[in-house]
């Protein structure tokens, strides 16, 4: 199925509430919509993301043994393949990429916790910026 071109002007139209209009009637989103949906996504995704980051730094607290046992997991793991790839990584590059696996790695391993330890950071986070 192709989509339509939107040619009725919603009175919703440049919300986020028009944009999913659009999208439920198979319609191209005309430019205000496309612009709210955009300046929504935008604005969810900064807020998911620092939610997350906090939420593994919860993890990471709750779990300090774990999560120093993954990190020298991925010590090795993160230098045999730099070394495969014969890259050349600062030192910086090198702890990032071994903290992030680790983080993820540990978020993975206690993925009940991680659920409700977001729900509640995502609410702390609402409530924050309200």
């Amino acid at each position: 199925m192709t989509k339509r071109v939107c040619l009725v002007k919603d009175p919703r139209c440049g919300t986020r509430a028009g944009a999913q209009a659009h999208a439920k009637h198979g319609e191209y989103l005309c430019p205000p919509c496309l612009a709210a949906n955009r300046a929504y996504h935008r604005e969810h995704n900064k807020i998911s993301s620092r939610v997350r980051q906090r939420t593994l730094a919860e993890l990471r607290k709750r779990h300090p043994e774990r999560f120093a046992e993954l990190l020298e997991v991925y010590r090795t793991e993160v230098d045999k393949e730099v070394a495969e790839r014969g890259e050349q990584i600062g030192p910086k590059t090198r702890s990032n990429r071994i903290r992030q696996r680790a983080l993820a790695a540990l978020g993975k391993e206690y993925p009940g916790q991680y659920q409700r330890i977001y729900t509640d950071k995502l609410m702390q986070t609402m409530v924050e910026e309200d």
